[in-house]
């Protein structure tokens, strides 16, 4: 390993005394390698250390410097100018030493240094402590008026060293305070109030066994709230699935209820008002819901219907499902006696679905009253391709009178209310013989014309007949037919 040899000159360090703050001291060194070479003309990496006390002592002051050697090898440097790496050159008290010197030294200018010795600092250096002192013959007595008269003229050290470390340390003694409520509140109590205890954990078995212990922060935040915000959404059927008997007393049924015990809804009690009012109307001949077999051949008014042709039930139109005319058979339909309607005056109503529009210039002919195709026997309602023709006619045998309305487009898979109604004396006291409704708007009249047939003993009364046989689906059904013995000119549409 190599050594490097560096040689204090100390009478260079006498400059210092006439030195002004920065104070700075002057160094020399003369460097050589371990073969006793001078090291010339190269810089060189040094790090001077002020050690304090002993050659071991605490380093109160370290820099590095990196000077460039002379041809003698010597090196010049002033400690107190160069990189500082710890302490503070200008505030080292030199009244309190020894102080030595320590040089580590790296002969190609980097920071592998090499101890290259330890030396004490003599008299000379100390002249810095002199300069600063040597003005100073009597203690300093502060005579600002202003700042006796301040109130930080009675902070003390004591005073300063309490506020820098917040009274951290400072123990309270006194005994009011000891007797407080307060005084038991430990750190970790403040902690958990705080804190909401959230974090605490409960292991007393006591606890666990108690009717609380189930209680979460959510029943928490509910009771706090009385429920206020809570919106129920369980549904009856929930309810009973759950097996909620009423007290032993089970609810079921709704729609339909049975037992004595079942409960009714305003729509069902509705209903059967509806139908007590119906039912105990004498101007109502025939009431045919349409919607099954057994309804077709059960009227809730007047005479059953009968099936014929083919059918289905499949399509709901208003309040239920009604009846649909199959594809391809023209002849399809319930029939039901003319008897049914009266030559003078009546009222035929009903809700239709229509799917498709009839195509013009070809057949497709929506009959919902009559037979087979121009075979007029008693009355023909329906909706023509030609123009959208709705046509209601009465012929009864005879002479075939009608009401008609053009352009008529019915918005489609939509329940459809209408009505066709007829007085030979005129409606209402008017000079309208015929009319046809739609929704229960008047759509067309016939005010010319009161001498159809009055013949109602033969031949059909046919309802859902499609009056073609060039259907490719299904067009419509009919649903919910109702025939009086007046002109009834006023229509419920949300009653059945």
């Amino acid at each position: 390993m190599k050594k490097v040899f560096t040689f204090l000159i100390a009478v260079l360090l006498t400059a210092i005394v006439f030195a002004q703050s920065p104070e700075k001291m002057s160094y020399q060194a003369v460097i050589r390698n371990s073969n006793n070479q001078l090291a010339t003309n190269q810089t060189v990496g040094m790090q001077i250390s002020i050690l304090q006390g002993s050659p071991d002592g605490t380093a109160v002051y370290v820099e590095i410097q990196e000077p460039v050697s002379n041809a003698n090898g010597l090196v010049s440097l002033e400690i107190g100018s160069g990189t500082v790496v710890s302490g503070n050159f200008s505030s080292i008290d030199w009244a309190n030493g020894p102080y030595f010197i320590k040089t580590e030294t790296d002969l190609k200018g980097g920071t592998n240094y090499t101890i290259t010795g330890t030396s004490q600092l003599l008299s000379v250096p100390y002249a810095l402590h002199a300069k600063t002192a040597e003005t100073i013959t009597s203690p300093v007595t502060e005579t600002d008026p202003v700042f006796d008269a301040s109130v930080a003229s009675g902070i003390t050290a004591t005073d300063a060293t309490n506020w820098n470390n917040k009274l951290d340390s400072y123990t309270e003694t006194d005994p009011v305070f000891d007797a407080s409520v307060a005084s038991g509140i430990t750190a970790t109590d403040a902690t958990n109030w705080n804190n909401k205890l959230d974090s605490y954990t409960e292991t007393d078995p006591v606890f666990d066994a108690s009717v609380a212990s189930g209680i979460t922060a959510t029943d928490i935040t509910n009771w706090n709230n009385k429920l206020g915000s809570y919106t129920e959404t369980q549904n009856l059927s929930e309810v009973l699935t759950l097996g909620n008997d009423a007290n032993g007393i089970q609810i079921k049924n709704i729609t339909d209820p049975t037992d004595n015990q079942d409960a009714a809804t305003k729509a069902y009690v509705d209903f059967l008002i509806s139908q007590i009012e119906t039912l105990g109307n004498s101007n109502l001949i025939l009431w045919n819901k349409l919607g099954s077999i057994d309804e077709v051949e059960h009227s809730v008014v007047g005479p059953n219907g009968t099936i014929v042709g083919s059918v289905n039930f499949n399509n709901t139109v208003k309040f239920s499902k009604g009846i649909t005319p199959n594809t391809g058979d023209a002849g399809s339909g319930v029939n039901f006696p003319t008897t049914v309607v009266d030559p003078e005056r009546g009222c035929v109503e009903m809700w239709v679905k229509f799917y498709y529009a009839p195509v013009a210039y070809s057949y497709g002919v929506y009959g919902f009253i009559n037979v087979h195709h121009w075979t007029h026997n008693v009355m023909l309602f329906s909706w023509h391709n030609d123009r959208s023709l709705l046509q209601f006619s009465l012929q009864f045998n005879g002479t075939d009178r009608h009401a008609e309305l053009t352009g008529f487009n019915p918005a489609l898979d939509t329940p459809i209310h209408i009505a066709c109604v007829w007085d030979r004396t005129g409606i209402d006291e008017t000079s309208e013989y015929m009319r046809i409704y739609v929704n229960g708007g008047k759509v067309a009249v016939n005010d010319t014309n009161n001498d159809w047939g009055t013949n109602n003993t033969s031949g059909s009364f046919r309802v859902a007949a499609p009056w073609d046989e060039d259907f490719s689906t299904d067009r419509y059904t009919v649903d919910d037919i109702k025939i009086w013995n007046y002109a009834k000119t006023t229509f419920d549409l949300n009653k059945e």
